[in-house]
């Protein structure tokens, strides 16, 4: 009697393991021993991590100038309608301590603040403040932006922004762009070595 329940016990847990593993499809994994896992564990923490992306830098594949066209696409700022399009370029320029930055020329406009978010090699995120302090505008302008980009070709950046606008300190409104940027020139310092 013995042996019959040893043996229907034996083939229960036959039938239990393969209907758990059909149907969990688990995979158990482990070490034989306790010496191997202190063995493998030692050599993986010896490997370097490769493949980091600075928190303060955006992606190197954006270094170089970039043509840049951009349409308003929400408007709370009566002084920048909805559909309104701009041609401007856009430099991505690499510091001597490695990082890439931003840099776009706007006439009259002085970056003062910026921080960087980068969350992979092909996407980054810009926040910054901007004044103007020009004699055809009244008052000190301001512009407080988010730029999002993704690159997405070696050649193409497509971006959206949101741009807070205050004037002599005063909230006006926020608009809403979204850009296409085309490399135009490669970054300058591989320029010069062809």
């Amino acid at each position: 009697m013995k042996r019959v329940r040893a043996t229907a016990a034996a083939l229960l847990l036959i039938v239990m393991n393969l209907s758990g593993s059909a149907v969990d499809g688990k995979l158990l994994r482990g070490y034989v021993s306790e010496d191997q896992e202190l063995t493998e564990s030692r050599e993986l923490s010896k490997q370097p991590i490769t493949g980091s992306i600075r928190s303060d830098s955006l992606p190197a594949s954006f270094e170089g100038t970039w043509r840049c066209a951009t349409v308003v696409t929400d408007s709370a700022v009566n002084a920048v309608p909805v559909g309104q399009q701009m041609i401007s370029d856009v430099e991505f320029v690499r510091k001597p301590d490695g990082r890439i930055v931003v840099s776009s020329v706007q006439p009259g406009w002085t970056e003062t603040q910026a921080s960087i978010l980068t969350w992979s090699t092909s996407e980054g995120q810009v926040d910054r403040t901007n004044y103007y302090y020009g004699e055809k505008m009244n008052g000190a302008w301001a512009a407080r932006s988010r730029d999002q980009f993704t690159q997405v070709g070696r050649d193409q950046i497509l971006a959206r922004s949101y741009v807070d606008q205050y004037i002599d300190g005063r909230y006006l409104g926020r608009y809403r762009t979204q850009s296409e940027l085309r490399r135009v020139c490669e970054p300058r310092s591989l320029a010069f070595q062809k």
